[in-house]
């Protein structure tokens, strides 16, 4: 049971990062410095307005590893079992269903956080 919260608590993380943070989109701009890549998707050439998967989807149309990355809930899924399986996890369903769970609370904890902060901070 441990084993089964510890992997859909860590697929739950991974999933928040890349659907609802912009690391994906940050460490691929810093492997593209780091190697001289040359890549108008991660580094458009002027400021578009659009985020990164919207770039994505225009470059590479509806891919499934695109519309993957725009549902956090299916990328949560293939997360979980990809996991499950490479970790010998027997509750493949469970684990799934806890990273739903774990990823809904970690959004909303992270939006309390976020609400109670800027209705915090004080004007000087």
């Amino acid at each position: 049971m441990e084993e089964l919260i510890k992997t859909a608590t860590a697929c739950a993380a991974i999933t928040y990062i890349v659907c609802d943070t912009g690391a994906i989109e940050a460490y691929l701009k810093l492997f593209c410095k780091w190697f001289k890549v040359k890549n108008d998707v991660i580094n458009p050439p002027q400021d578009l307005g659009i985020n990164f998967i919207t770039r994505l989807r225009m470059t590479h149309g509806d891919n499934f590893f695109v519309e993957l990355f725009e549902c956090p809930v299916c990328l949560g899924s293939w997360i979980a079992i990809a996991a499950s399986v490479g970790l010998s996890v027997i509750a493949i369903g469970s684990t799934v269903f806890l990273t739903w769970v774990g990823y809904f609370l970690l959004k909303l904890l992270v939006g309390l956080i976020n609400k109670n902060e800027s209705g915090n901070s004080r004007k000087v």
